[in-house]
Order: structure tokens, then C-alpha cells, then sequence
């Protein structure tokens, strides 16, 4: 009932600024369509690629810290408690995929969760845990001690933790979203599903080997987004500000 009212406030919001910067040339194209005349710069949030980076070390702190066995299989997920992060999914393919470890990190209220959300991760499972909100550190250990990190979100902005994934070179498996078109690639530097039945059939062709690794092609997505390359793009737009 509010949102054609918070629109029109987001894009007043928007057109105080002189210019915009927006993190993909997705959520560029979302602002070009509310006819903000502004002039709009599609600029990634980027990482910090000195912390995120592929380590075996981590591999084995993460699985010693959750009791994973070296042959287990672990999936990850990261995400607050909201449907838009696709948790429900996440839960129903730990449901379908008993013999693989599945463990989410994150936390919101569940008060503020819609019921699909609640008992998801009210859910009693063997294969799954809810690990909660934790440190850098431990995303970090997560990222090269995990087999496939699944990202099965609806709608983003960016989607930092993919780009977090790539630093580390792991396998992921992303829905099929249009945030993604235009830097992820099916099969080359990522996997993606459009719906449960398939993030259910990429995961098992991951894990039986069908689909060939994509971590150095990830790499590079990741190189690109380096905070350092960014702080460069960022400079480029304040001097340009300042000279106007």
C-alpha cells in the first residue's frame, strides 16, 4: 500500500545528489527507469581481495570449528532471515539432499520473518545447521572450507557474498536473476539455476564432478572488483564532481 508513495520518495531522495552511484548496471538501469535525470554511475561495491583469497589452511579451521569431516560434502548459504534471501529453498534442498551438509550464516528477527521463513529455519534436519551472525573471519573460513556455496536469492543490488566467493575461487551456484546477466556467466565463472528442481540438479553434478570447476575464472570476476581498483573509479567521479 505504501510503495508508490516510498517510490516517489526514493527518487526525490535520489535527485538531491549531483550524481548517483549505483553498484551494477542492473540497479543503473532500475534508476534510469524511474526517469531520474541525473547522471548515474554503475560502480561495484567491491572486497577487499588481500582478505579474501583462496587458503587450505582456512579449509581446515572451518571444518574442525563446525565438525565436518574431511568427506563430507558442505554446502553454505549467507543471507538474513528474509524470503528475498531464498532461504526457503535453501532448507527444501537440504530436505532433497540428505546426504550433503548444508549450514547458513546470518541472522535477522524471526518476529519480523513471514511464516515460510519461520519454519524454515525452524526446521530440524541432521544435514543442516543455522550457524548465525558471524565474523569476517569465519565467512572467510567458510568460503574455502565449503564445496559449493549456494546463493538461491531473488533480487539484489550486488550480491557481495558472490563476489567474496569468487576471491576464494569456490564453486558457486547462483540463481538465474537478471542482477546477474551482465558479469555472471552460466558455466564459466558461476552456476545458475532458475528454480529448485535445478539448483537440486546442478548441485549434484558439482558434487559427482559433471560440471568442471570454475574458481579461476571466478578469480577473475573478483580481481575486477578489488577495492583499490574501485577506490580509483570512485576518485574519477568526486574529482569530476568537484570541478563542476
Amino acid at each position: 500500500q505504501i510503495s508508490p508513495a516510498f517510490k516517489k520518495w526514493l527518487i526525490k531522495c535520489y535527485s538531491l545528489g549531483d550524481v548517483i552511484i549505483t553498484p551494477t548496471p542492473y540497479s543503473k538501469r532500475l534508476l534510469e527507469g524511474y526517469g531520474i535525470p541525473n547522471k548515474i554511475y554503475a560502480i561495484s561495491n567491491g572486497i577487499e581481495l588481500d582478505k579474501f583469497k583462496l587458503d587450505k589452511k582456512a579449509r581446515e579451521t572451518f571444518r574442525k570449528r563446525y565438525h565436518y569431516q574431511k568427506e563430507d560434502k558442505v554446502i553454505i548459504g549467507i543471507g538474513l532471515y528474509i524470503e528475498r534471501k531464498g532461504i526457503v529453498d535453501f532448507v527444501e534442498l537440504a530436505k532433497r539432499l540428505p546426504e550433503y551438509k548444508f549450514i547458513w550464516f546470518g541472522f535477522s528477527p524471526l518476529s519480523a520473518a513471514t511464516k515460510e521463513v519461520r519454519d524454515a529455519v525452524n526446521t530440524k534436519l541432521d544435514n543442516l545447521v543455522f550457524a548465525g551472525y558471524v565474523e569476517q573471519e569465519i565467512i572467510i573460513e567458510a568460503m574455502n572450507g565449503c564445496d559449493i556455496y549456494l546463493f538461491p536469492t531473488f533480487e539484489e543490488t550486488e550480491g557481495i557474498p558472490i563476489i567474496e566467493a569468487c576471491a576464494c575461487k569456490t564453486t558457486a551456484i547462483i540463481r538465474d536473476i537478471p542482477i546477474f546477466e551482465d558479469w555472471l556467466e552460466d558455466g564459466v565463472n558461476v552456476y545458475k539455476a532458475k528454480n529448485i528442481d535445478e539448483f537440486e540438479d546442478k548441485i549434484k553434478k558439482v558434487m559427482n564432478h559433471e560440471l568442471p570447476p570454475v574458481g579461476e575464472e571466478a578469480y577473475k570476476v573478483a580481481e575486477e572488483r578489488d577495492i583499490k581498483k574501485i577506490g580509483k573509479q570512485l576518485r574519477a567521479v568526486y574529482e569530476e564532481v568537484l570541478k563542476k
